[in-house]
This record gives structure tokens, C-alpha cells and sequence, in this order.
């Protein structure tokens, strides 16, 4: 991977973030690949050689590292494992993953997430629960009992004055989420069923990938927003433009905000090489207005 330096960050800062110290050890696929999309994994190993990526896009990187050798230090021996790598044999491949902390009393298991407060107000992180219940597994594969799952979720972008004035905001810049827990064998199972998918992408040519799927691409759908002049914020937003209409009232107008997938357009490094991306117009779409005035019929 090719690295550039267009906001001239510290040379310091920007060897820190561009230096590869991750260490796979023994095993054949770890957690964090498994759970990845195979188009993306396979894309990315594949052209590595030929991607850019500027240093001021791994900012969270290097702060969610210095979090981890942080707690890495302060855990108890004896009383938790912190930082520990297992592994376990899963459809014939070593699948290996690096938990963060799991008391060995009470069998909590937290991993730590240096992330957006947005991420915890709009929900649904199916990857955390994915992760957190794979590791589990390994844990339990190695003797250690494994009683309950959470997120220690630290909010990079934490605003107080949201906190105030919003219900569903998070209330201080760090909260611990309950994470549902997994069976062992279904958890077995997920981890066979990724083993394969992995395995099976690393036979196919670039363009014959299964395609990442909506929630993999992060997928957002088309809404249609019913906005009044000289505000910038939506009166309402819905899923259809009937019922946009339905909402309208006098001197209104409905915007079209087309739908698009987030990952692709803003966080896949590999898009550049996906036939998938390069092939579908909607996922180049742009912001479109609508000025629909009430009463006029389109």
C-alpha cells in the first residue's frame, strides 16, 4: 500500500500510522478477517500494491492502538486476560483473534471501540456482535468460561451539548453496551460458514466475487424529505415519495435523497478494482432536489 501526505501532517505522526506491526501468528484466518467481506479482504490482498491512501485517513487507527496498549498495561495478571491471542480449529482452518479484556472471575468480556457517537444513536452493529461472540468462542475453545459480552464504546466525536438536548444521545463520552450472546455451536457455525466464504473467494478472479451484500456495503435507501424554504433541517423524511406528497403543505417542497452505499463511496480502499462499483450507476449517485410544490400533481 502507497501512503501520501497531502495536509503535510509531522513526519513522526505519519511513519507512526503507516507502520504495519499487525502479527496474524499461527493462524489461517483471524476473527477480524472473517468477518469482513470476502470481495473486499480478496480486492484489497490482491491489488495492495496499487492502492493510495492518505495518512490523515488513519487518524482513528493510531488512537484506537494507543487505547489498546494502554489497557494492554494496566490488565491484571493472573485476574484477566488482556491483548491475549487464541485460536481453534474451524472447518479445517487455525482461526485465531486477539480479545481485548476477559475477566476470568466473572466471565464479562469487553472490547474496547474508539468510534462515533453516531454509530451508537442510529444502532445496529451487527460486525461488533459478529466479533465479540467469535472471540467468545475462542475463549471457551481454550478452557475459559464466557458468562456475558459488552462493548466499552469511547465516542471520538462526544458532544455535551447534545447530550443535553437529545433522548436518544449518549449521556457521557464513553458507555459500556451489552452485547447479545451467541450458543457455541451457533457461534461454530457463523465461523464455518465464514471459513468457507473466505476460502471459496480465494479462488474466484476479481470480477466473479460474490458482491458485498447491502449491509456489507452499508447500504443506505433512497428517502424523500419534505422541506420548507430557508430551513435546513427535513419538517419529515419518509421512505416513498407518496408519502412525502401526503405530507406536503402549502409552499413545500420534496427532496430526493438518493440512496448510496457508505462504505463503498467513502471507506472501501479497494473500490477503485471492484467491477461491482464501477459498473452500477447508483452508486455514484448525487444529492437530487425535487422542488415539488403542494398542490401541483407530477
Amino acid at each position: 500500500m502507497k501512503y501520501t501526505n497531502k495536509f503535510l501532517y509531522p513526519e513522526p505522526f505519519a511513519r507512526a500510522v503507516t507502520l504495519d506491526t499487525y502479527d496474524k501468528g499461527e493462524a489461517d484466518f483471524t476473527v477480524s478477517e472473517l468477518i469482513s467481506p470476502p470481495r473486499l479482504r480478496q480486492l484489497v490482498s490482491r491489488h495492495d500494491a496499487d492502492i493510495t491512501v492518505d495518512v490523515s485517513e488513519r487518524l482513528w487507527i493510531i488512537m484506537g492502538t494507543v487505547a489498546h496498549d494502554i489497557l494492554e498495561r494496566a490488565g491484571k495478571e493472573g485476574q484477566e486476560l488482556t491483548e491475549e491471542r487464541l485460536y481453534a480449529t474451524v472447518a479445517g482452518k487455525k482461526v485465531g483473534g486477539k480479545l481485548d479484556t476477559l475477566c476470568l472471575t466473572s466471565g464479562l468480556m469487553t472490547d474496547y471501540k474508539v468510534t462515533s457517537a453516531w454509530s451508537y444513536v442510529f444502532g445496529d452493529k451487527p460486525e461488533w456482535e459478529r466479533q465479540l461472540n467469535a472471540y467468545a468462542f475462542l475463549a471457551r475453545e481454550n478452557g475459559h468460561k464466557v458468562e456475558a459480552l459488552q462493548i466499552f464504546a469511547m465516542f471520538r466525536d462526544w458532544s455535551p451539548s447534545k447530550s443535553l438536548t437529545s433522548d436518544d444521545y449518549p449521556k457521557t463520552n464513553c458507555l459500556c453496551i451489552p452485547i447479545p450472546m451467541w450458543t457455541h455451536d451457533e457461534a461454530r457455525i457463523y465461523l464455518a460458514g465464514r471459513v468457507l466464504a473466505h476460502s471459496t473467494a480465494s479462488t474466484c478472479p476479481d470480477d466473479d466475487l460474490v458482491p458485498c451484500t447491502p449491509e456489507e456495503r452499508w447500504a443506505k435507501k433512497t428517502t424523500y424529505a419534505v422541506m420548507k424554504p430557508g430551513r435546513k433541517s427535513a419538517l419529515s423524511v419518509h421512505d416513498t415519495e407518496q408519502e412525502a406528497w401526503k405530507a406536503m403543505g402549502q409552499g413545500l417542497t420534496v427532496e430526493t435523497r438518493p440512496g448510496k452505499s457508505v462504505r463503498c463511496e467513502s471507506y472501501c480502499a479497494a473500490r477503485d478494482f471492484c467491477n461491482v462499483w464501477k459498473n452500477d450507476p447508483t452508486n455514484h449517485s448525487t444529492a437530487a432536489v425535487s422542488e415539488i410544490t403542494a398542490g401541483v400533481t407530477p
